[in-house]
């Protein structure tokens, strides 16, 4: 009926606005997700780039990684020669202390054969004032027995000279026996050094501190009771032998013996005959007696 279809237009009128009412909220949701996918791709895009970032973020740490692996294997290779060389030093540190207890042992004696000479040099000294007042005496006393004078002058001058030529005797000797002592128990000094095993082998093989201290011992032992300088030895050693660091132990030991003679003579020992007439280069009989038989007091040898 007429009725029926007015019914039927109204509700498909109202379904129809339901349906635009629908269409218009899907595409008011088309347009969201249309949105949504619109900053999904630029999101997609930051992310992209922030993951190639990452990456080389992660690769620069990996080339730190290796970096950091390599020095912890240097400062582990490093620390094992610091320990190395640690122990190596405690074992030089226990040498010189050897080496200078010996030295003490050495010093002693040498200033015991001081003390002998200064002894015998005193002695002179007396026997010189005490002539000098028996000739005083003589001169005051017995004026008018001028042969009688003559005589005793001239034993008292007999006397002097017989007396300076016995000091001039002992300082060679005590020089000689410098020289050809200054080595004596090198051997237990320097027994567990490979030069002394095998003293033809270059010292320097023996360690960094070898040469240094066989020459502190001649040093102490030679050079310095002579005046000698330690710098101006190795220079003729150096001259004789060669590089120092190519020098055996026998020619070291060889050169001190040369070097030890080439001062006695130039003290002009043991007669004291030196006038610098012939040569320069030498230490005469008044120089020494001014000087109080001590070569700091006289010009010392240099090679």
């Amino acid at each position: 009926s007429l009725t029926d279809l007015v019914i039927l237009n109204d509700q498909l009128n109202d379904t129809a606005t339901e349906l635009e009412v629908q269409v218009d909220a899907l595409n008011n949701t088309v347009a969201n997700i249309s949105n949504t996918a619109d900053e999904l791709t630029a999101n997609g895009e930051y992310f992209e780039e922030l993951n190639g970032e990452l990456n080389q973020t992660q690769q620069a740490l990996e080339a730190e990684i290796v970096k950091l692996q390599v020095l912890e294997e240097n400062y582990t290779d490093t620390n094992a020669q610091l320990i190395n060389r640690t122990q190596e030093l405690s074992v030089e540190v226990r040498e010189l202390s050897n080496i200078t207890t010996g030295l003490g042992e050495s010093i002693v004696e040498l200033e015991t054969q001081v003390e002998t000479l200064t002894d015998s040099n005193d002695r002179l000294d007396q026997a010189v004032t005490d002539l000098t007042t028996v000739t005083q005496y003589m001169d005051e006393y017995f004026a008018d027995y001028d042969a009688t004078l003559i005589e005793v002058g001239t034993e008292l001058n007999n006397t002097i000279a017989n007396n300076r030529a016995g000091v001039f005797l002992e300082l060679e000797g005590y020089y000689r026996d410098i020289v050809t002592q200054w080595n004596c128990r090198n051997d237990d000094l320097f027994d567990d050094y490979l030069f002394w095993q095998n003293k033809s082998t270059p010292i320097s093989e023996s360690g960094s501190i070898a040469f240094g201290a066989l020459t502190t011992v001649l040093d102490a032992r030679m050079l310095r009771p002579m005046c000698l300088s330690v710098l101006n030895f190795e220079k003729y050693l150096r001259d004789t032998e060669g590089p120092l660091d190519q020098v055996t132990y026998n020619n070291f030991e060889s050169s001190a013996g040369s070097y030890g003679n080439l001062a006695i003579k130039h003290y002009d020992l043991p007669f004291g005959s030196c006038t610098h007439d012939d040569y320069d280069d030498c230490v005469s009989a008044t120089e020494w007696e001014e000087g109080a038989f001590e070569c700091k007091n006289v010009d010392p040898f240099i090679y």
